[in-house]
């Protein structure tokens, strides 16, 4: 059994369902199985999960990518655009090369944000 209060049973609001599957639909191994078991559990107990969750088993295509710099090398900004389910989404993230290449922002928009 896999040891997380992510997947365990205890369910903390209406949006622990979307969470648990989510997380199914990325993890590997155990730890995916484990969550969309417990989403599964919650769901037949009475809790809902939105419509947008069947859409987590299709496929994602990458669109546009872009990587942008800074002339010294301290900072660049990564871009994608993504294609699932007949939506389209993107992330844009800040890096930080000086502190050893760490994420320090992340932005989720709708594609035509981009």
């Amino acid at each position: 059994m896999v040891e997380s209060s992510l997947v365990g049973e205890e369910a903390v609001d209406e949006g622990e369902p979307a969470l648990r599957e989510r997380v199914g639909s990325v993890a590997d191994g155990a730890v995916g199985e484990a969550a969309q078991a417990a989403a599964g559990r919650l769901v037949a107990a009475g809790m809902t999960s939105p419509g947008w969750v069947d859409e987590l088993g299709e496929p994602v295509t990458v669109a546009d990518c872009w990587r942008l710099a800074d002339d010294q090398g301290l900072a660049s900004v990564l871009a994608c655009s993504f294609h699932r389910a007949g939506r389209s989404h993107a992330f844009v993230v800040s890096v930080d090369h000086v502190e050893c290449g760490a994420a320090s922002d992340v932005h989720l928009l709708d594609a035509d944000q981009l």
